[in-house]
């Protein structure tokens, strides 16, 4: 039986979107290479998909081992980010009792479980904000940004 002869191992980490499926019954994912893109990235490139409301990120680390000339590997349970939201709007509960008295089942619950927040995502509907979870703000999409730049005297002339 010959020993190990080499190991390689390689990092990645992955993307993971939730979407919001009307009629699902769980929440629908997909997951894409992370890349070099920063988390403002990653949200602005959300806005594509109306469905995706939140992400985390997954690390998983990867080992390949020779051993008696076969590659063997070895993959390791993901190391997960808190979920981070984009856009949405967050409630206390006594927002929610002020904002939405008519989500008395919701409050009853979140009083009961002692939940301190909710989010309601951006495509409408709600979920618990627990406190490891994140929140970043819907990213403004430039190419829409209005023009407030002085007029020109050749513009303000027709």
């Amino acid at each position: 039986m010959q020993n190990t002869q080499e190991v390689s191992i390689t990092r990645q980490e992955w993307v993971l979107y939730s979407h919001f499926v009307p009629g699902a019954l769980f929440t629908e994912t997909h997951t894409e290479p992370r890349g070099e893109r920063s988390l403002e990235e990653i949200a602005r490139g959300m806005r594509l998909d109306p469905t995706a409301y939140a992400f985390r990120l997954e690390e998983i680390i990867t080992t390949t081992v020779m051993v008696d000339g076969q590659s063997v590997h070895l993959v390791s349970q993901p190391k997960k980010s808190p979920l981070t939201y984009v856009g949405g709007t967050l409630y206390t509960i006594e927002e929610l009792q002020a904002q939405h008295a008519e989500k008395t089942t919701m409050i009853e619950n979140m009083d009961s479980l002692g939940a301190v927040r909710v989010i309601r995502v951006r495509t409408g509907h709600w979920l618990p904000f627990r406190e490891s979870d994140q929140f970043l703000a819907e990213p403004v999409d430039d190419s829409k940004q209005e023009d407030l730049s002085e007029p020109t005297r050749k513009e303000m002339m027709q």
